[in-house]
């Protein structure tokens, strides 16, 4: 395990023994690994010293930074997926930490992984500059705040970016309808980057499966949301928008991106919905999965497939607005690594009512390993 830095164009870089290094970019939210052979030059570059790098190499690691506007199909493997397939043991170090650090909620949405913990548990009081230590100690190249509403607990946000900023990359999972400005200037001091979840450009639409608790806000919520998105833009925050498809938006995927690739956001990132793991979720799980037409979820699960396969036919990430589908796991182990507000380490737990507890070490004993790599790097196998 190889200390995570800051280097001097604002990349985070994460050395690792006898695999190369994992670069997080907070200018376009976007992760790239780099064979062994390269690394001293891309660190050169990360530096602005003097570097011997293929071009697509720091095309990929310049997306999203001010004045670099060239257009091109993204890598995330560098310099190409064969310098890494043949690699039999990935190592065991983590990517990406989610920190829960809040289990309150504004919204209600109807196939929510946090059920089991949003506003059902009371957790022990923590201090956040000792859970913050916990995370930095495994070194992940990037920690995502989120909950939860991660604004819903302002001082604890604050507190939270203050003691991971420039010691690592920063990601904020948010609905999106709370803007407050306060945050926005540390967003813009540590290189924060956004992710809005949204489901439909519909407001009916995205109002049936992300609810507000205060169901008065549900005529507005869209007109919000889109509106705080563009604030996050005019002050110059990276923006990806987190979609998570169901029967009742799998039709209207081509709506986001036409929309989100010439508003400035970003980037698009589309999740297969899971059945949520909490039996009382299963009611309100089917409102939006199931119709006169689609009768079982089995056969809403293959509707959803096929229109992401289509939707991927026609459109092609690319370096001015990026699109990622994130498989999601069938079998016994998840692939994303928690925290929750109490500071413990979990998992999701794929076929029952709650989290795993997995410790503090051995992370990867129950998340699975080569998952938790593609979801944030893509397909390892050609």
């Amino acid at each position: 395990m190889q200390k995570v830095s800051k280097t001097n164009i604002g990349l985070f870089v994460k050395l690792i023994d006898n695999f190369g290094c994992v670069v997080f970019s907070p200018f376009s939210g976007l992760f790239f690994a780099i064979a062994q052979p390269y690394i001293n030059d891309v660190v050169a570059f990360c530096n602005n010293k003097t570097y011997n790098l293929p071009d697509h190499v720091v095309d990929n690691l310049s997306i999203g930074i001010k004045g670099y506007d060239k257009r091109f199909e993204i890598q995330h493997w560098l310099p190409k997926i064969e310098s890494f397939s043949a690699q039999e043991v990935l190592p065991e170090d983590p990517l990406v930490v989610n920190w829960l650090i809040t289990n309150k909620c504004n919204f209600e949405c109807k196939y929510c992984y946090a059920s089991d913990v949003i506003d059902k548990k009371e957790f022990d009081p923590v201090e956040v500059k000792e859970v913050a230590l916990k995370i930095l100690y495994h070194e992940p190249v990037a920690v995502t705040l989120s909950g939860g509403e991660p604004l819903l607990e302002k001082q604890k946000l604050i507190d939270a970016i203050s003691e991971l900023g420039n010691k690592t990359g920063i990601i904020v999972d948010t609905n999106g309808y709370i803007y407050d400005q306060e945050i926005v200037e540390l967003f813009k001091r540590y290189n924060v980057v956004v992710r809005v979840s949204l489901d439909s450009l519909h407001n009916k639409i995205n109002s049936c499966i992300r609810p507000a608790k205060n169901p008065i806000l549900d005529k507005q919520v869209l007109n919000v949301i889109m509106s705080n998105i563009q604030e996050y833009l005019s002050n110059e925050i990276p923006v990806l928008v987190h979609t998570v498809v169901t029967s009742l938006n799998a039709s209207n995927l081509e709506d986001l991106y036409d929309k989100f690739s010439r508003f400035g956001v970003n980037g698009l990132r589309l999740f297969r919905v899971v059945t949520p793991n909490n039996e009382n979720q299963q009611s309100d799980f089917k409102e939006v999965m199931l119709s006169k037409s689609i009768t079982t979820l089995e056969k809403a699960q293959k509707n959803i497939n096929d229109k992401l396969k289509s939707f991927l036919r026609d459109i092609k990430s690319n370096s001015r607005f990026s699109l990622q589908i994130v498989d999601s796991s069938s079998d016994s182990k998840n692939s994303v690594i928690l925290v929750l507000p109490n500071g413990e380490f979990y998992t999701e737990n794929m076929f029952g009512n709650s989290k795993i507890k997995i410790g503090n070490t051995n992370l990867f004993k129950k998340v699975d390993l080569k998952r938790h790599y593609m979801r944030y790097l893509g397909k390892l196998d050609n």
